[in-house]
């Protein structure tokens, strides 16, 4: 499996732009203490310390649209956090997902890039780079805050992480450490063992 990920890196990489903000090097990853759940490694994600469920939200779709946590229900869903739209290593990761997405698709899964950016810019970098899921402006820090990406609301950048909820919007897995070019396939692959191949 992991010769698979080497090669959808190496294709991701060839595609996008280098990355210059790889990730964070911290990682405080919970021990997984369920059986029958997908591999795990420092890097590759865990089950969360505690379930969370969906904060009381509200956060702006690409066209400025208020989303608040009936969207986060009914299918399960990859939230990603990234620093900051366009840039190297978000771009990288982003076509990860954009490149992966139809699978993602087949098993259910709906993705939604999470920032601090404005509607706008992050409508621009969409367009640019053909990304066909959500992302999200995090205008109060609420989704960052309560799922880690940020210590608090006056924090300029959300970190580098991804949640994996369930249907009902539960956190389910998540991954404090994400190394861009590789990491929407890890993704993917925690997902079919977590909710089932099509």
């Amino acid at each position: 499996m992991r010769s698979l990920t080497s090669l959808a890196a190496a294709v991701l990489l060839a595609a996008c732009a280098a990355p210059s903000d790889a990730g964070d090097a911290d990682s405080d990853a919970s021990e997984d203490t369920v059986d029958t759940t997908p591999r795990v490694d420092p890097d590759h994600g865990a089950r969360p310390a505690e379930a969370l469920a969906l904060p009381d939200f509200v956060a702006l779709d690409l066209d400025g649209a208020e989303r608040g946590p009936d969207d986060l229900r009914g299918r399960p869903t990859v939230m990603w956090f990234y620093p900051a739209a366009g840039t190297s290593g978000c771009t990288v990761e982003g076509c990860g997902y954009r490149d992966l997405h139809a699978e993602f698709e087949a098993l259910g899964i709906r993705i939604v890039g999470v920032s601090f950016d404005a509607p706008d810019e992050n409508a621009a970098w969409a367009q640019e780079q053909a990304f066909p899921f959500a992302l999200w402006t995090d205008r109060d820090r609420t989704l960052a805050v309560h799922y880690g990406s940020a210590a608090s609301a006056a924090q300029a950048v959300p970190r580098r992480v991804t949640k994996i909820l369930d249907a009902q919007g539960v956190l389910v897995w998540e991954y404090p450490v994400v190394a861009v070019g590789t990491h929407p396939s890890e993704v993917l692959e925690d997902c079919r063992a977590l909710f089932g191949t099509p």
